[in-house]
């Protein structure tokens, strides 16, 4: 292994100094050592190597290289735990190519989508809504497996009628040798194991059932996605308990082992908002297919929908600002903060805030009551990931904006032992979209901006490689700088570690 590509690694992770590159060639295990410990700012091995192998490929060869050459090993470390604050499919991309670098990954949803078919489930049953939390565990499972992706397809697979559905429960009871494996997902039941295709099979059986029971009002089974009759069937078995229940898919369909998906709140909630014109957006849906030129002003959470709580004169769209929004201040709630949320939060070593359609998936997961002070009481380092491109609900944003309105709401959460609450440490944020303005309120919050290219090759979504590797990157300096700061690796007052030097300079922004 030549010494040269290692520095220069260790350069471009922002450890080395550049000037020291060009008169290193080949080197011996010891020699690399030496000059780690002796040229570096961090003055010790095993920091700069942790640094070094963030930055390695997944080419099993050249990690067995570094393995073997140094003498230790690139896998996980045991209790590393990042977690998510995350939408339905905004994080999709980066979830995904985070999860072969932790041991432990938790995502923190909310459950108030209430469109289209998820809002008839949640209105015929009187349940959260399922979505975001299937489309995060779909986000767990790998392409490259077989198994994994036929489950994948099955969670996220539309019935078109109940006729269909039925057809679909008479296959996952069927054998191949019965001749049924021809119709829907046949293909992909073959693949999925006799375990798996049972307990889908009990499931999807307790929801129709559930479905039966109420005949006075039968169910559009059009568009239905059939994950979310997979966790309606489990919330249904299983004492109406709904963290229980996705526990339960969790174990016994997932097959997760190290990541899960909470919810913020198990407490039945409803989204509302008011845009910038004072017009009430009386629903979730209409929050995200709608796109609102005047922005957003408020959001709200309610125990029920607008129309069933609001008195009579304030239903129209056409109100008084200042009176629609007295009226809401008076009638929503903070919902309390679940115990698996609070305790991911609390144990997290890295926290990230997702991208997403703001103001429907993140921005009410921060209404949640404690969530503040669980964030600015946690120890580990904390990330904001603004969107690449504003949505419906965000016209006219810019990164800033996202930041702000996120301090804003967490702000909010009324436990008075919140004096300093410190939020955000780094905003990893794309290039393009790093404005002086992100800069100088990153300022304000104590908080730096990470400016890096973060588009990924479709153009709409981030980079999940790329992303991932700086999430890593930047919970390993992080780590390092506490160590600094505790004096257990030299004496003074040392710098601020800064990963200035993450990727190559050539393809980066300036970083304020």
């Amino acid at each position: 292994m030549r010494l040269k590509p290692l520095v220069r690694e260790l350069v471009r992770r922002g450890v080395a100094s550049r000037t020291m590159v060009s008169s290193l060639y080949d080197g011996t295990q010891s020699e690399i050592l030496d000059w780690i410990a002796q040229e570096t700012v961090l003055r010790d091995t095993e920091s700069a190597l942790e640094v070094l192998a963030m930055g390695l490929s997944e080419d099993p060869r050249e990690r067995h290289c570094f393995d073997v050459f140094f003498g230790r090993s690139t896998r996980r470390r045991a209790g590393e735990r990042v977690t998510f604050l995350a939408g339905g499919r905004g994080g999709k991309t980066i979830i995904r190519a985070c999860a072969p670098l932790w041991n432990s990954m938790e995502i923190i949803v909310n459950a108030y989508d209430d469109g289209l078919s998820t809002g008839r489930l949640r209105a015929h049953f009187g349940i959260l809504g399922p979505s975001d939390i299937r489309k995060n565990h779909v986000a767990l499972l790998r392409d490259d497996i077989p198994s994994e992706r036929a489950l994948a397809t099955v969670l996220d697979w539309r019935v078109s009628s109940r006729e269909e559905f039925g057809r679909i429960l008479r296959t996952l009871a069927s054998s191949p040798d019965e001749g049924a494996f021809d119709v829907e997902l046949g293909k992909e039941f073959r693949t999925l194991t006799p375990e798996v295709k049972y307990w889908l099979g009990h499931y999807l059986s307790r929801f129709l059932e559930g479905c039966e029971e109420d005949t006075r009002n039968p169910l559009d089974f059009s568009d239905l996605s059939l994950g979310n009759c997979v966790y309606v069937g489990a919330y249904l078995l299983l004492s109406r308990d709904f963290p229980f229940a996705v526990r339960a898919v969790e174990k016994q369909i997932l097959g997760l082992e190290n990541a899960s998906v909470h919810l913020c709140s198990d407490q039945m909630c409803w989204l509302c908002a008011v845009d910038g014109s004072g017009r009430l957006i009386p629903t979730e849906a209409d929050l995200v297919e709608t796109k609102h030129r005047s922005g957003i002003s408020a959001i709200y959470l309610l125990t029920d929908l607008p129309d069933r709580i609001l008195p009579r004169a304030l239903r129209s769209w056409d109100v008084v600002h200042a009176g629609l929004s007295r009226c809401l201040d008076e009638v929503a709630i903070r919902p309390a903060l679940a115990p698996d949320a609070l305790a991911s939060l609390q144990e997290a070593e890295l926290l990230v805030y997702c991208p997403g359609t703001f103001h429907s998936s993140l921005a009410p997961t921060l209404l949640t009551d404690g969530i503040g002070e669980s964030i600015s009481g946690g120890n580990g380092v904390k990330v904001f990931m603004p969107n690449l491109d504003n949505d419906n609900e965000s016209v006219g944003f810019d990164a800033s904006d996202y930041l702000s309105r996120a301090h804003e709401l967490l702000c909010r959460d009324p436990h008075p032992r919140m004096r300093s609450p410190r939020f955000f440490d780094y905003v990893l944020c794309d290039s393009a979209r790093a404005s002086e303005a992100l800069h100088r309120l990153a300022r304000k919050l104590d908080a730096e901006v990470i400016a890096r290219p973060l588009r990924g090759p479709d153009g709409r979504s981030h980079d999940g490689p790329r992303s991932a590797r700086y999430l890593a990157q930047l919970s390993a300096l992080q780590r390092v700088d506490y160590r600094l700061k505790e004096g257990a690796l030299v004496s003074g007052d040392p710098p601020r570690l800064t990963p200035a030097l993450l990727e190559p300079e050539e393809e980066l922004g300036t970083c304020a």
